[in-house]
């Protein structure tokens, strides 16, 4: 299995941010409930790290992969 993130439209009106998941033959399967919050209670310099990271990727995701409408039983 696999995830990214993507902005998802919700059907209700409004955008967030959800890591969706994906089955090995690529077929999306899931989504998170919530959209993701970044958050980290390290605040040593590897949480810190690891924080930059998620937002880059996140960041990355979000740019170069389409918006993905969610349907009204989401």
């Amino acid at each position: 299995m696999s995830w990214n993130y993507r902005v998802c439209r919700y059907p209700q009106g409004g955008v967030g941010l959800h890591e969706v998941y994906y089955d090995e033959a690529g077929n999306m399967n899931g989504w998170t409930e919530k959209p993701v919050g970044f958050a980290d209670g390290d605040d040593d310099g590897d949480g810190l790290e690891q924080l930059i990271g998620s937002l880059e990727r996140a960041l990355k995701d979000a740019r170069e992969r389409p918006i993905l409408d969610l349907p009204e039983e989401a």
